[in-house]
């Protein structure tokens, strides 16, 4: 079965009788899906191109929080005592999120198609992809899931090309900035929070939904001393 990304009205003839049908981007076998397993247990989904066998192009990966250049997270959390306040009771967090293979990771998936197709197998990129306007959080929390939907300022986008970034601002006021802040010491209460960016075929039909655990965040971010500023 083929199918042909922003194809717009004619893509379910393509998809269920198999029609080459005129488009302007990547066409691919879903037929001749394969699944490429990275060092890290992530699985990655390839597809072949209609026009060239050998050429493969990847499902969304790898969601993560973003580095700058010097590898430092893409995160902020300050909070800080306005001036009537003998507690915390102001506070801002932010930060970046980003998918798609590392380099490493492309010579891993690269060596998995020689292994598996052939020594001509080539990674052509990612596929075109569409995605809603937000991500979605979920989880068993959902008091601190509340928190944060209450308090999301700006962002929540979902970038549909690799390296694309996700940016989210949040603003705490009162009791809601000394819990996030309180959190800091504990991480274990954000367990149970998932970042869900799901990315759909462009005839609206669900391709593939990336999962990034809040806590995974939590514990990149606060790892740079630079990236927490805590009144003392």
């Amino acid at each position: 079965m083929n199918y042909r990304v922003l194809l717009s009205g004619m893509a379910i003839l393509n998809l269920v009788f198999g029609l080459t049908v005129p488009a302007f981007s990547q066409a691919v076998s879903l037929s001749g899906k394969l699944t490429c397993v990275l060092i890290n247990k992530e699985e990655v989904q390839l597809f072949p191109a209609q026009d060239n066998p050998m050429g493969f192009y990847y499902l969304p990966n790898n969601l993560r929080l973003s580095t700058t250049e010097t590898l430092q997270p893409e995160f902020l959390f300050m909070s800080w005592k306005s001036e009537a306040s003998a507690e915390t009771d102001n506070g801002v967090m932010h930060w970046l999120l980003t998918w798609g293979l590392s380099k490493e990771q492309e010579k891993e998936v690269q060596n998995c198609l020689i292994a598996k197709v052939d020594s001509n197998a080539i990674v052509m990129g990612a596929l075109t992809v569409e995605a809603p306007e937000k991500f979605l959080l979920s989880g068993k929390n959902k008091d601190l899931i509340a928190l944060l939907q209450g308090s999301l300022s700006s962002g929540a986008g979902i970038p549909t090309q690799p390296g694309g970034k996700s940016a989210s601002s949040f603003r705490f006021l009162g009791e809601d900035a000394r819990k996030v802040e309180q959190t800091l010491n504990s991480l274990d209460k954000w367990d149970g929070i998932f970042i869900e960016m799901p990315f759909y075929w462009t005839d609206g039909h669900p391709a593939h939904t990336l999962r990034l655990a809040a806590k995974t965040i939590m514990q990149s971010g606060t790892k740079c001393s630079e990236c927490v500023i805590i009144p003392k």
